[in-house]
């Protein structure tokens, strides 16, 4: 009797190519979908038990998971830098469960791996020496997964009213150096091609008010 219970906790296992997709598998216990897993993190070729006890089955797969997702985190992280949000998503897209998500998160933040206000002061500091508007960084954040809040504070910290002024004198001087600024639709095409770099509307009128007027003045000359 004992026999036959141990028998029927068995199931099997089974990893076959999602219809639809290339890169995702699904794993199938006793014919039910069981679990979606992306090649990126489990191989092209993923090999399962065939038969196991449910339970243990369970385990398995979540240490497996839990192993080749952390291994594919640390090499991420060891080509370049990444906020924990950005960070988050990337392996959500994969198809890594929460659990495992953050489990992998609070390792990689321990050992050091992770440090979102060093890798925000590295990112602001570094679209700032681009000549890039506050506005615009504030943007490139929150795509990354920064709240608008920690982004507004962060950017606020290492960018001031005279640096947005001196970005915009900037490129007037170099990559719009040889637009007559003069002429109204010259200078409509470069008001139009700040305003997308992320500039306010108020910033690149003084900006381009204080270079003619410094045309003017040279001009007179």
């Amino acid at each position: 009797m004992s026999l036959k219970l141990n028998l029927a906790d068995f199931v099997k296992i089974i990893c076959v190519p999602k219809e639809g997709s290339r890169f995702v598998k699904t794993v199938y216990i006793d014919g039910e979908p069981f679990r979606d897993i992306h090649c990126k993190i489990f191989g092209k070729s993923p090999v399962f038990p065939e038969e196991m006890e449910r339970e243990k089955f369970q385990l398995y797969f979540l240490s497996q998971e839990f192993t080749k997702a952390k291994k594919y985190t640390l090499d991420c992280l060891a080509l370049r830098s990444y906020p924990s949000k950005q960070l988050e998503k990337l392996l959500e897209r994969h198809l890594i469960s929460t659990d495992t998500i953050q489990k992998i998160l609070a390792d990689c933040i321990r050992l050091g791996y992770l440090n979102d206000e060093a890798w925000m002061e590295s990112f602001v500091r570094g679209q700032l020496a681009r000549r890039i508007s506050p506005q615009m960084i504030i943007f490139k954040l929150m795509q990354k997964g920064i709240p608008k809040k920690t982004a507004q504070e962060q950017v606020g910290l290492f960018s001031d009213q005279i640096q947005v002024s001196e970005s915009i004198t900037h490129l007037l001087k170099t990559k719009y150096k040889n637009k007559n600024l003069k002429d109204f639709k010259e200078k409509q095409k470069v008001f139009g091609a700040l305003m997308r770099r992320g500039f306010s509307p108020e910033d690149i009128k003084q900006a381009l008010q204080t270079e003619i007027d410094f045309l003017d003045d040279y001009d007179m000359e």
